[in-house]
């Protein structure tokens, strides 16, 4: 949270200004006052007194606010239960044909890495009702169009092969070329939680003590299109989406192969290819098989190597290999 919005949610919280959530939100860019109220909830008893300098409080830092770093985009989407037709209850198969309906997206939401605004869509009751997502998939298609980057929460296995549905379903195509970064993927590579979801994970780190409360009941009511659960479903999918951002900032150093953010803009000085940063410092060298190269810390935790070998030409004529 940013060191002024941080100031008047405190002042907001003990009534020292004439403002409401809602009015505050909208001051900051985000979309609703229930969020902000929620989002300071979590934060205002776990933030140092000190402000610091970055203006970032009580959360995780976010490291990518470089004008010239490439658009990474947040998301997330929740979609409808589905009826079937079945002859008993247990583990089974099912198929298609039992099925009354076709997956549809209840709603979307998204935030640019670094910006304070999450924005998205969500079906109207009678968009709910008729199944009828072509407006939200057009928007989100929109959305991912504009993104050099994406960062979702097992969208390798979800999220992108159901978007690509809707898209095709509706005669969108493919939007244009964006790499996801999954967090799933990478908790699963490189850990070992409990649980690979979002709100275990999320919890086990202390990041925004994880997501917001639901129950199968929301699902039921979004389904005959209910007006107040649909809102509350975008509000939930919204805060998924806030906290998915703190916990892409935690994975951040683990992500393999992540994109060279360094290279990105005019490159006037040496940046980490983690987070754009030039904070980092050096930290011994680092060894292959074929030369010697200066290795960096960066505040984002990263590590990384110089592209410079200092192995000396005449030094490399002597090295053997196996």
């Amino acid at each position: 949270m940013q060191r002024q919005l941080y100031i008047e949610c405190m002042q907001k919280y003990n009534n020292e200004i004439d403002i409401t959530w809602q009015e505050l939100a909208e001051k900051y860019g985000i979309s609703t006052g229930k969020i902000l109220s929620d989002r300071w909830q979590r934060i205002k008893d776990k933030v140092d007194p000190i402000l610091e300098e970055d203006g970032v409080m009580g959360e995780t830092p976010c490291f990518q606010k470089n004008k010239n770093a490439p658009k990474i985009l947040i998301f997330d989407i929740e979609t409808h239960l589905k009826n079937a037709k079945l002859f008993r209850h247990g583990k089974q198969y099912v198929n298609a044909s039992s099925f009354s309906d076709y997956d549809s997206m209840i709603c979307w939401s998204a935030k640019w890495v670094g910006d304070n605004e999450v924005f998205g869509d969500v079906q109207t009751s009678t968009e709910a009702v008729e199944r009828d997502n072509s407006r939200v998939t057009k928007s989100l298609w929109d959305a991912l169009s504009s993104a050099d980057l994406t960062v979702s929460h097992n969208g390798i296995n979800f999220d992108l092969p159901m978007v690509n549905t809707f898209f095709i379903e509706n005669r969108l195509g493919l939007p244009n070329f964006f790499r996801n970064i999954d967090t799933c993927s990478i908790a699963r590579k490189n850990f070992k939680f409990e649980s690979n979801s979002l709100d275990h994970i999320c919890k086990r780190l202390g990041i925004n003590d994880g997501k917001m409360d639901t129950s199968i009941e929301l699902w039921e009511k979004c389904y005959v299109g209910e007006k107040e659960s649909l809102s509350y479903m975008f509000e939930y999918n919204q805060m998924d989406v806030t906290v998915l951002e703190d916990l892409y900032n935690v994975f951040l150093p683990y992500i393999p192969s992540f994109p060279n953010l360094g290279v990105w803009g005019d490159v006037t000085q040496a940046k980490c290819p983690y987070c754009g940063s030039t904070n980092f410092e050096e930290k011994g060298y680092k060894y292959t098989p074929s030369g010697k190269f200066n290795s960096y810390r960066c505040e984002c935790q990263a590590l990384f190597r110089s592209k410079e070998n200092l192995l000396s030409k005449e030094f490399k004529k002597l090295q053997m290999v196996t």
